[in-house]
């Protein structure tokens, strides 16, 4: 019953989709199937073939959000769940902060994945990687590292030094 409560659905946050299946090897339809159609494309100067799409990484965790919603819920004897819900069409109330990454697939001629790039990575010539690892948000998880601040922008080669 409590799994719609504004306060539950705000603390615990929404994990994204999985696409650890979206790997080098595998063709350009399954990518496609699960990423949707690709922003941008464009041919490297060694023909190599890229698309540049963005996912749905889930809805972090907001434990602020929630102890405001467990307030309001009291003070209002619940009401603020139904004033909620109708106000945002029953959307998740973390829905404004939906995270959506972008990352770069290199295809080669017969539309089969060659690499898997985060957005701000630089790209081989080859454009050949290792397995993709596909960030998702779940439970209380603290946001991910794609920025340190809300000036400062964090490129694929920072991460490393932001705990996650």
């Amino acid at each position: 019953m409590l799994t719609g409560c504004v306060v539950v659905r705000s603390l615990r946050g929404e994990k994204g989709p999985d696409f650890s299946h979206v790997q080098p090897g595998v063709k350009r339809a399954v990518a496609e199937t699960a990423l949707g159609q690709p922003l941008n494309e464009w041919v490297s100067p060694t023909d190599v073939r890229y698309a540049l799409y963005d996912y749905n990484a889930g809805i972090p965790s907001h434990p602020g959000d929630a102890a405001t919603a467990a307030l309001l819920d009291v003070v209002t004897f619940g009401i603020f769940e139904i004033i909620t819900y109708k106000n945002t069409g029953w959307r998740h109330p973390g829905e404004y902060d939906r995270r959506r990454p972008k990352v770069v697939i290199a295809y080669d001629a017969r539309d089969v994945i060659l690499g898997i790039f985060g957005e701000a990575d630089a790209l081989p010539e080859d454009g050949r990687s290792g397995r993709y690892g596909w960030p998702r948000l779940s439970s209380l998880d603290s946001p991910p590292a794609y920025r340190q601040s809300s000036t400062e922008t964090v490129f694929a080669y920072d991460a490393p030094m932001i705990r996650q």
